[in-house]
């Protein structure tokens, strides 16, 4: 199994078609921040976030087929990293090897402040709370969710 990374490409409509339904998978709202359905016009403002972003959003791929997405959203100087993982690949370290891979290529983090890494996890999602333990740290919870920050 080789997990390797690349950046999105916005022009991929069929890559663009899997990242709309990887983010309206009922499990994955389930346990997201925002739980509501995505539109397409809300995912056309994710997509504008992306695109805002420091960090281009990273494509994982499994033996070059894409299996999730990394993203970067840049909010009051925090930057919040978030994957996706289509569902058929879930429960199979994706996430984990994904992570150590982008850990061991900083060329992705190219001009950007790696003291600024968050994520924002639901605290009903313990999948989540079990990856970004292994390379986050504990920064901050609330009521709903719990804060890391990358190490």
């Amino acid at each position: 199994m080789s997990i390797t990374l690349q950046k999105l490409d916005y022009t991929d409509v069929e890559l663009l078609k899997k990242i709309f339904e990887w983010r309206n998978n009922e499990i994955t709202r389930k346990f997201s921040n925002n739980t509501n359905i995505i539109t397409p016009d809300i995912f056309q403002k994710i997509l504008d976030k992306y695109r805002e972003s420091n960090i281009n959003p990273l494509i994982i791929m499994l033996d070059n087929f894409a299996v999730g997405i990394i993203t970067f959203v840049d909010t009051n100087n925090k930057i919040y990293i978030g994957i996706n993982i289509d569902p058929a690949y879930r429960n199979k370290n994706i996430g984990t090897l994904s992570l150590n891979y982008l850990k061991n290529n900083k060329q992705f983090f190219l001009g950007v402040n790696l003291q600024n890494i968050y994520a924002l996890v639901n605290k009903n999602n313990e999948a989540s709370l079990k990856l970004f333990n292994k390379f986050f740290s504990y920064f901050v919870e609330t009521e709903t969710d719990i804060e890391f920050l990358l190490e």
